[in-house]
């Protein structure tokens, strides 16, 4: 079959739009879909998993209030004890495992620093304290430190809420199939409406010899209508 440069130059641009809509559809999709897994996992396991250098916690007690009320999840840069990032100043609220010897040893607490990083007998150690507490926390070392907040996030509170709920199971059961049924259907009746209208704006190709008969009679043609012109004339 023979096509035209231009129309192949066409082709490959519609081909590329095509492939980095479905590529940045999928990411989205994957994104959201760990997302719920990271969540689920923190609620089976109580540990919290690292999603793409962040983690997200799902705060239980008021003692950040009102800053952060019990029930928001925060969104917290994975720390990096080797690299020493992201940098860690007072002010910043940081998320760390509570040393043995403390309170609620091997618990994750989300707190704000009060006092920076600083040396003590050759390791690192900061302190924090909760906005709403009275006392401070005691000094904690750097290694205990799981990551740093960068913001809250509602959406991932709901979806929090949403599987931390006694019906979660069957919420999920009766939600999810359905709605990826859906996004799966969806998906098709668009690819199949825009392979429809790329069947419909392609123009006819025609095959080598076709195209060379073509060439032939317009230039019959062309011939012709100079011949008649010049008898006119």
């Amino acid at each position: 079959m023979f096509m035209t440069q231009s129309t192949i130059s066409v082709d490959k641009k519609k081909k590329i739009i095509r492939i980095t809509v479905s590529a940045v559809s999928w990411a989205v999709f994957i994104a959201i879909v760990a997302m719920f897994l990271s969540v689920f996992i923190q609620i089976i396991t109580k540990q919290t998993p690292a999603l793409f250098g962040y983690r997200f916690y799902y705060v239980i007690s008021d003692s950040m209030s009102p800053e952060i009320e019990p029930g928001e999840v925060i969104v917290s840069k994975v720390y990096n004890v080797k690299k020493g990032t992201p940098e860690i100043n007072v002010g910043d609220v940081i998320t760390y495992i509570i040393p043995e010897g403390q309170d609620h040893a091997g618990m994750p607490n989300t707190h704000k620093v009060i006092k920076a990083p600083y040396d003590n007998n050759g390791e690192i150690y900061l302190q924090t304290k909760g906005v709403h507490n009275v006392i401070s926390d005691k000094p904690i070392p750097i290694t205990a430190v799981q990551g740093v907040m960068v913001r809250k996030s509602p959406f991932m509170a709901s979806v929090y809420s949403l599987l931390a709920s006694k019906n979660s199971i069957m919420i999920i059961i009766m939600i999810v199939p359905p709605f990826l049924t859906i996004v799966s259907l969806v998906y098709r009746l668009v690819v199949t409406i825009k392979q429809k209208n790329d069947e419909e704006e392609k123009p006819t190709p025609f095959s080598e010899e076709e195209y060379k008969q073509k060439v032939i009679s317009d230039y019959l043609k062309s011939k012709d209508n100079n011949q008649d012109d010049g008898n006119n004339t």
